[in-house]
């Protein structure tokens, strides 16, 4: 009899085992605007219509579309075999109506489908797969009543929608945990590091052999360097499913190690992947490729192209940092601190420096001096921008001709200059140069010459006290916040829609198509830059993120409240302007309370770049 039980019990529990989830891909359309097909199946000629055709379709299969429609003559979806109409699904009501995940399955005697938009913005449809994937075990108990499984737990956050005050709280099996952030030599404590995927997220280099196979080796093990003497280095965070959803007027967001769907960042092209590597510190290039390592100055000032091509350039396992990947972090972030304000979790990161600028809010060079390691300059209360020890830019005439980027050796001073003197090479310097702050050297919060980060989460203490000039970082990940924006090479907006691709191989900059799709309706412009001062009245802070199905997990605010300071809601600035664009993520290094993880500055034309904008490394094993 007891065998007999064990193996009722083995199967029931085998049957755990393997369990079919949904997954959503992305169809890739190519939208046209020369017209539409009418309710009756007839193409009618029209260039403020558009409309998509999906050939490659079977009777069950499910799709999610969201679109905008009108007039009663014209339908969202229209049906056909071959060329022959069958049907269609809903046509408009004569007043606009927007069709927001709106799911339908492709009918019996249909191999085509034709999915519409009556109005100007494109059409998105989403194609439901399903996907049999292998999970562990559930967890198993044997007691006296017949609940002999425990369901697999889930860690969440919720905050109030209406409510810019209410931060967040824990919620379901995150209830009655704990984290505090780590200050300076003062460490933090966090209930989640016992906790999955939390306990598994590890600091590990990743090193290229000569025939191009990446060994990894994990913080702790023999080798591990953050120099790069053993490779790039990387920060490795496991697969999680989430949850994303509202409800009597909350939004819940959750990570589980097997409820829920796949977070994004964890899928390529349909393939699943166990794990993820981000790159531990902000990029920088010897001019052939692009590295994680400790000890030197993020590159900055060459276009989003570039850092693309300068990561492909170790393999087909690398690209940028994402959308999808700042979704992941920003994610556990939130639910293992209760709060989607990363500023009251981090600070507002490297944050309230300099901008090198030859006009009266800059710091320009008096004299002329050749072969030299010192700017003199007229004194200045400027130079408080600049401390000992932090990194300074020097530009020559315009803010992209940079003649060096060095740390920044002593200020002093007599009765008429400042005396900046810096390390490196020595340059030649004339009346046209100015000076400026640089990026945050990468690892600074291990090695800021007081007050180093001893914890893996939290920021340094060499400016006692500051929450707005100190390095952060968030489980090793360094400087998400402030230092250097961000480039993101999978969203692109062209005349304020949103285009996402979520295939890092098809990632390219400034793209309307190729694998980046429509996302959304069109998001509000908006083009103040507001003020440095965290004052009500002044500055854009995002109030709800955007909540489409599909851009769900694309961190990008649709709505801004100018009533609210930097520690209310999201305290994230929304930036959008018209034309074609591209997001930096983050806030750079003078951007002080704007700096943000979820602050994307859509202002950026592809081909710009600045000092203040860099990239940072992502690894995943394809191939």
């Amino acid at each position: 009899d007891d065998c007999a039980a064990l193996k009722e019990d083995l199967s029931d529990i085998k049957e755990t085992a393997t369990e079919t989830i949904q997954t959503l891909n992305p169809v890739a359309l190519t939208v046209q605007t020369d017209g539409y097909y009418s309710t009756s199946g007839t193409f009618v000629e029209n260039t403020s219509r558009q409309y998509a055709v999906i050939t490659v379709v079977e009777p069950g299969d499910k799709f999610k579309l969201t679109t905008k429609i009108r007039p009663t003559t014209i339908p969202a979806v229209v049906f056909f075999l071959n060329d022959t109409f069958v049907s269609y699904l809903y046509a408009g009501t004569g007043t606009d109506q927007e069709l927001i995940d709106q799911e339908f399955t492709v009918p019996n005697g249909v191999n085509k489908v034709i999915v519409q938009c009556s109005e100007r913005p494109s059409v998105y449809p989403m194609f439901l797969t399903e996907l049999e994937v292998s999970l562990a075990f559930k967890a198993y108990t044997k007691q006296e009543s017949d609940a002999r499984y425990v369901s697999e737990t889930k860690y969440g956050i919720k905050w109030a929608i209406n409510d810019p005050d209410d931060l967040g709280e824990r919620c379901f099996s995150a209830v009655g945990l704990s984290a505090t952030p780590g200050i300076g030599n003062v460490d933090g404590q966090s209930d989640f590091d016992s906790i999955y995927p939390w306990s598994e997220i590890k600091r590990c280099n990743i090193r290229q052999t000569g025939n191009g196979a990446e060994i990894v080796t994990f913080e702790g093990e023999s080798g591990f360097s953050l120099d790069g003497s053993n490779g790039d280095v990387f920060v490795r965070i496991p697969k999680f499913f989430y949850e994303t959803y509202k409800e009597n007027g909350y939004e819940y967001r959750t990570i589980s190690k097997s409820e829920g769907i796949i977070h994004p960042a964890f899928v390529e092209n349909g393939k699943i992947l166990d794990e993820i590597f981000i790159g531990a510190f902000e990029a920088f290039s010897d001019g052939t490729k692009l590295y994680s390592v400790g000890a030197v100055i993020p590159t900055s000032n060459i276009p989003a192209a570039s850092f693309l091509s300068l990561a492909r350039a170790k393999g087909n396992n690398y690209s940028m940092y994402d959308m999808r990947t700042l979704s992941a972090i920003w994610l556990l972030i939130a639910v293992e601190y209760g709060c989607r304000n990363t500023n009251h979790v981090l600070g507002y990161g490297y944050a309230d420096f300099l901008q090198p600028a030859n006009n009266s809010s800059g710091v320009v060079s008096a004299v002329e001096s050749t072969a030299t390691n010192v700017f003199q300059a007229l004194k200045s209360t400027r130079k408080n921008y600049m401390p000992t020890g932090s990194n300074i830019t020097i530009c020559k005439g315009n803010q992209r001709t940079i003649l060096t980027q060095a740390k920044l050796v002593s200020i002093t001073s007599d009765s008429t200059y400042d005396y900046y003197t810096f390390d490196g090479d020595p340059i030649d310097i004339d009346t046209t140069c100015f000076i400026g702050s640089a990026a945050c050297t990468a690892n600074f919060c291990e090695t800021v010459p007081s007050g180093a980060l001893t914890w893996h989460t939290g920021r340094a203490n060499w400016i006692v006290g500051s929450t707005t000039r100190n390095p952060t970082r968030y489980r090793w990940i360094e400087n998400l916040i402030g230092s250097l924006w961000a480039f993101f090479p999978d969203v692109t907006f062209n005349d304020l829609q949103m285009y996402y691709c979520d295939d890092m191989t098809k990632y390219s900059i400034g793209a309307v198509d190729n694998g980046y799709i429509p996302v959304g309706n069109l998001f509000p412009e908006q083009t103040s830059n507001g003020s440095k001062g965290d004052i009500a009245g002044s500055n854009y802070w995002i109030s709800s993120l955007a909540d489409f199905y599909f851009n769900r997990d694309v961190l990008m605010g649709n709505d801004w409240d100018t009533g609210l300071l930097s520690t209310q809601a999201f305290g994230a600035y929304y930036y959008l302007m018209s034309g074609l664009r591209i997001i930096v993520n983050g806030g750079g290094f003078d951007h002080l309370y704007r700096c943000n993880m979820l602050t994307n500055r859509a202002w950026v034309s592809p081909e710009d770049f600045w000092y203040l904008y860099g990239s940072r490394l992502i690894y995943k094993h394809l191939t």
